[in-house]
C-alpha cells in the first residue's frame, strides 16, 4: 500500500464535502429557506474532518516526518500548508458564529455566508490540488522505502485512534453530499 494512501482518501472525501459546499453556497442566494441549521451541518462537517482529523493527521503526523527527513519545517513548502490551515478554520469559525444565530438570514446575511463558503470551497480545492501535485510527490520521491513505510504505519495507527471520529464524520459528510449534489458544472 502507497505511503499517502490515508491521506489520499481523506482528499476524496474532502473533495466530496467541498463540491457540496459550492452547490450549497449558490443555494444560499436563491433560497430564504437555507438556515442556521444547514450551515452548522458545514461548519461541523469542515471542523470535525477537515480540522479535528485530515489537518491534525498532516501536522502531527506528516509535517513532523517531513521534518525529520530534511524538509524545511519553515520553508515554502510545509509552512504554505500551515498557513493554508490557518486560513481554512477562519473560514471554519465564520460559518460556525452564523449557525448559531437564532434569527433566519436576511439577503444580506445569506449573501456573505455564500461568498464565505464560496472562498472556504475554493480554498480547500486549491489546497488538495496542491498537495497532490506538489506535496506528495515530493514526499514519493524524497523518503526512502523505510521512512515510507513508517509514514503509512504512523498514518495508519492515526486512523485507528481516530475511527470513531472518522466514521460519523463520514456520515455527516456522505448526508450533505446528497443533500447537495454536485452536478459536475461546480468547481
Amino acid at each position: 500500500m502507497h505511503a499517502l494512501f490515508s491521506l489520499h482518501q481523506d482528499h476524496r472525501l474532502l473533495l466530496e464535502l467541498t463540491d457540496a459546499l459550492d452547490v450549497f453556497a449558490l443555494e444560499l442566494t436563491r433560497s430564504a429557506a437555507v438556515g442556521p441549521e444547514a450551515v452548522g451541518a458545514f461548519a461541523r462537517a469542515f471542523r470535525e474532518f477537515a480540522d479535528n482529523i485530515h489537518y491534525e493527521k498532516e501536522e502531527q503526523v506528516l509535517l513532523p516526518c517531513l521534518a525529520r527527513h530534511g524538509f524545511d519545517f519553515n520553508g515554502a513548502l510545509l509552512e504554505q500548508v500551515r498557513d493554508e490551515h490557518c486560513q481554512d478554520r477562519y473560514l471554519i469559525d465564520v460559518l460556525s458564529q452564523a449557525a448559531q444565530r437564532e434569527t433566519e438570514f436576511g439577503w444580506d446575511d445569506r449573501r456573505r455566508l455564500s461568498s464565505t463558503a464560496a472562498t472556504l470551497a475554493r480554498m480547500q480545492r486549491n489546497l488538495l490540488m496542491k498537495q497532490d501535485i506538489e506535496l506528495f510527490p515530493a514526499v514519493s520521491s524524497s523518503l526512502d522505502r523505510q521512512a515510507l513505510e513508517k509514514l503509512f504505519a504512523d498514518l495508519s495507527e492515526f486512523d485507528f485512534y481516530q475511527s470513531e471520529r472518522s466514521r460519523a464524520s463520514k456520515g455527516l459528510i456522505r448526508a450533505l453530499s446528497q443533500q447537495y449534489p454536485c452536478s459536475g458544472g461546480v468547481q
